[in-house]
């Protein structure tokens, strides 16, 4: 008798999409409606959080998938505002950059802002939670990338302030993105970080507890510097070795407790590199444990080399913490294989590079209105209508099998991929994860990405085993366009 024949897989039911005259569509996922350029198709949910609801979307016309989030209302006040702008103008600055999520396109309808960017794979939350296996090569070539976002984003005197694995966007082939930029600071080089000024100041609620470094838990009210992120960071490597938080804080003083248990406390506030505020001095001084574990302890199994890099990014004192640079430099990063995309795209000095003068962040520091602020977010989207219309007359750029011109980015179609209608999820207080989709490294399916090289426009082929092949393709880049905007709705003439 002849084997049963599996019924078909059920058909997934079609959303509606309403077409409008104005080349926009309307259509719902999971409950929440969208209002977008008719040439994106909705695939399916992908998160939800405090700041708005992501959904997966399919170009039509490059065949590219990304993620649209919608922001309702778009400024509901001024804070609100200024993390949106924030958070725009930071993509812009960082674009060059490959481990750095790519702004795609930028649309506003009524009172809706709707931001897209690149769709990843997954984020390093779900990698952690997941069977996948992580091997010392996956290791080397995710965290040879975070510490290369991050150090770019130094470089540009940005500080991230909310670094933790569901902000750490990871595709199939073990490209990285660093996302999520409304918590972070562009600091002018030239400024003194004064800690009477609330804005220079760390607040408590920046960094989400698990990933925050002890002068910010224990002296708030100082002035800080970009190795607040490096210390995130450690944190990050330590949860991808043990497959777990490891400082899981349930509060505030919970969170210093682990702290202390595991890398002890400093006899002297010399030592410490910071003064402490009065009520922690007062609890510091009640406590016994100062010694800590050995990191042998904190990381048991791991080699020599792990436990060294993560032990220097994980020190109290952040004077003595090392800098990106100095972890990129560290032994065991010795045999990385080659990263599946470009270290730099384009150079500080090189065509269509943005230096932070030539991106406005005064906002932060003004006492501006809200209106004077929409008007901001507004001009934001015509600089990024005004950029991708150009991306889409062809200057500069080839299509190739169907994905995005060449400088910008994304996840294009692949096989077996697919947005679906599962709801992304995200540790403790965080806000939920962006662009995120799966949570495979090196599966079977094969696609093709464009890295953004600028002038060399070389994709790269991942196979299902995981090998990189780089292939000479076609490329270009963009004009300075944005910049030409920005001057003229700043002189308050027409581009």
């Amino acid at each position: 008798m002849p084997p049963k024949s599996k019924p078909p897989p059920p058909r997934r039911k079609a959303r509606p999409i309403t077409r409008h005259q104005d080349g926009t569509s309307s259509f719902k996922v999971s409950g929440t409606s969208f209002r977008v350029n008719s040439k994106f198709s909705p695939l399916g949910i992908v998160g939800k959080g405090s700041y708005g609801v992501v959904c997966a979307a399919l170009n039509s016309k490059t065949g590219e998938k990304v993620a649209i989030k919608k922001i309702s209302p778009m400024c509901e006040d001024v804070w609100d505002a200024k993390h949106t702008l924030r958070e725009l103008r930071l993509m812009r600055l960082l674009d060059y950059h490959p481990n750095v999520i790519s702004l795609v396109g930028l649309s506003a309808s009524e009172d809706s802002l709707y931001i897209v960017m690149e769709l990843m794979d997954s984020d390093l939350h779900k990698i952690v939670q997941s069977k996948q296996k992580l091997g010392e090569s996956h290791l080397k070539v995710i965290w040879t990338q975070i510490l290369d976002g991050v150090s770019a984003m130094h470089r540009n005197n940005v500080f991230h302030r909310d670094l933790k694995p569901g902000n750490i966007l990871v595709g199939r082939d073990c490209q990285v993105r660093i996302t999520d930029f409304g918590l972070a600071r562009s600091i002018n080089q030239n400024d003194d970080i004064d800690s009477s000024n609330p804005a220079s100041a760390m607040t408590e609620y920046v960094v989400t507890r698990w990933y925050r470094c002890p002068e910010l838990l224990l002296a708030p009210h100082v002035s800080y510097t970009s190795k607040v992120d490096l210390w995130s960071v450690g944190c990050i490597f330590a949860e991808m070795v043990l497959r777990a938080p490891l400082f899981p804080g349930r509060s505030y003083v919970h969170q210093v407790q682990l702290i202390l248990e595991n890398i002890g406390l400093p006899p002297t506030e010399k030592e410490m590199g910071f003064e402490p505020r009065k009520d922690a001095k007062s609890y510091l001084q009640r406590q016994k444990v100062k010694v800590g574990k050995s990191w042998g302890e904190i990381l048991p199994g791991s080699e020599a080399n792990v436990v060294d890099l993560i032990s220097r990014l994980l020190v109290f004192n952040p004077s003595k913490r090392s800098s990106a640079e100095q972890a990129l430099e560290h032994p065991y990063f010795n045999g990385t294989p080659e990263l599946p995309c470009e270290k730099e795209s384009k150079t500080p000095g090189g065509r269509n590079f943005l230096t932070p003068q030539e991106v406005d962040f005064k906002f932060d520091n003004d006492t501006i209105g809200l209106e004077e602020l929409k008007e901001m977010i507004q001009g934001e989207v015509e600089i990024c209508a005004m950029a991708e219309s150009e991306r889409a007359s062809g200057v500069g750029a080839a299509q190739v099998e169907g994905t995005s011109p060449a400088g910008s980015t994304g996840t294009v179609e692949r096989e077996g991929g697919g947005g679906g209608e599962e709801e992304g999820t995200s540790p403790a207080e965080s806000t939920g994860t962006e662009g995120t989709q799966g949570n495979g490294l090196n599966g079977g399916s094969k696609r093709k990405v464009l890295t953004r090289t600028g002038s060399s426009g070389r994709m790269v082929d991942i196979g299902g085993k995981g090998g990189i092949v780089m292939k000479d393709g076609a490329g270009g880049g963009e004009s300075k366009v944005r910049q030409r905007l920005e001057e003229a709705i700043r002189d308050g003439r027409e581009a």
